[in-house]
């Protein structure tokens, strides 16, 4: 009796134990609470669109940020977390593309984004609202917050006939210039336009941060520099 007791309690750990793996092995967790799944998986829940173009071979310059697909990480809806995604981002069309089965692909609903990581870049989407003063994909350069974000564009421009001692312009994408926000822990944001306004915006530390600023020469039309002056801020907190 005891034997089959012993054999009985043995079964049902093994059944426990099976449950547990086949649990997790379907929907596995990360050390940041996101459940791990596959681009397959969640092409129903994303409602993932197929990418279509017509755009000519003849139009110079390029519409995305980077022109290769390169390897990102989507966070969805607080819970869903994808790895290994070829991605891009179109700064034309403001579509996060990515490829899936040889075939290009956008994100149809792009407000159920919580980031993308894509190598060392982190991008948000931030939905029209009235207290937004940009809207669509941005990349994120300090990670956390306060953070600096660029509003990125690329804009589609008609060919130019040619003029007097001007050459002729093709049908091309060109870079407009970016646009740089302090993005606040609440949601809200500031428009960056000189030094003094942003050290005002963060609240704090004015005299750490006057005097950093004009050790190190901070351009407040220069994001790589203005994420700096922010990590410096958080160091102070």
């Amino acid at each position: 009796m005891n034997e089959l007791l012993t054999v009985m309690k043995v079964t049902k750990r093994a059944v426990r134990s099976m449950f547990l793996v086949l649990l997790f092995t379907n929907q596995a967790f990360s050390q940041d609470g996101y459940a791990i799944r596959n681009l397959s998986d969640l092409a129903n829940e994303i409602q993932w669109n197929k990418k279509t173009s017509n755009a000519a071979m003849t139009i110079a310059g390029s519409p995305y940020l980077h022109d290769d697909f390169q390897e990102g990480v989507v966070y969805l809806e607080g819970k869903y977390k994808v790895d290994h995604v070829p991605m891009r981002l179109n700064l034309h069309s403001d579509e996060m593309e990515f490829m899936s089965k040889n075939t290009v692909m956008v994100i149809a609903e792009p407000a159920k984004v919580d980031k993308i990581i894509i190598g060392e870049e982190i991008f948000l989407y931030i939905k029209k609202e009235q207290k937004s003063q940009v809207s669509g994909f941005v990349k994120q350069w300090n990670d956390g917050y306060p953070a600096i974000i660029t509003k990125m564009q690329i804009d589609f421009l008609k060919k130019e006939a040619a003029k007097p001692y001007v050459e002729p312009k093709p049908d091309r994408y060109e870079r407009a210039p970016d646009e740089i926000f302090l993005l606040l822990g609440d949601g809200n944001m500031e428009r960056v336009s000189t030094i003094k306004k942003l050290i005002q915006s963060l609240g704090a530390y004015e005299s750490e941060m006057q005097e950093y600023a004009k050790k190190e020469k901070i351009s407040a039309s220069d994001p790589a520099e203005l994420s700096a002056f922010i990590d410096y801020f958080r160091k102070l907190k």
